[in-house]
């Protein structure tokens, strides 16, 4: 699951990296991709506690599809959550979120992955959250050493699929209106 968000992560710094240190607006930019682009102006629309500044800015995010400012990707975030990502393990709406924030098409290649994610995604909470002793969560229904390791496959079976789209996302500058 770590492997995953890493993966996830990395692929949100390197297009940040890349959009950042291009000469596009941020009206160049898919329209999903324009809220992450903008996180910084989100965040301190949120923070703001002067009226006039926080109104000049609701105008500026509401013009996002004429802006010719330059798009300011977030950095690589050491300390939190690396954006449009919460922090929390990984969950099937963490991957939705990141697709929709691309403008791509599903990022799960089967229901059988759903499955494996969602209930790895309960084993590594529950043994790192110290819920159940590690001796009881492996004798659970559905929790055998063949079962995790069917699981394991589908979640890999996702990250190979993330890169086979990641891949075809870059190469066709798929960020670009």
């Amino acid at each position: 699951m770590a492997e995953l968000e890493a993966l996830l992560r990395e692929l949100l710094v390197e297009l940040g990296q890349e959009i950042n240190s291009s000469v596009r607006q941020i009206r160049d930019l898919v329209p999903t991709l324009r809220p992450l682009a903008t996180e910084s102006s989100f965040a301190s629309l949120i923070d703001s506690r002067d009226h006039e500044k926080r109104w000049s800015r609701k105008f500026e995010l509401t013009q996002l599809d004429v802006s010719t400012n330059p798009p300011m990707m977030p950095g690589r975030n050491r300390h939190g959550p690396q954006p449009p990502l919460d922090g929390r393990t990984i969950q099937l709406r963490h991957l939705e979120l990141v697709w929709r924030t691309l403008g791509l098409a599903d990022p799960i290649p089967s229901a059988s992955a759903v499955g494996s994610l969602k209930k790895l995604t309960l084993l590594r909470n529950e043994i790192a959250h110290r819920n159940e002793s590690i001796v009881e969560v492996f004798r659970a229904a559905g929790r055998t050493a063949d079962d995790i390791a069917t699981y394991i496959d589908d979640v890999i079976l996702v990250i190979l699929h993330i890169g086979d789209q990641w891949s075809d996302y870059a190469a066709r500058s798929a960020y670009r209106a």
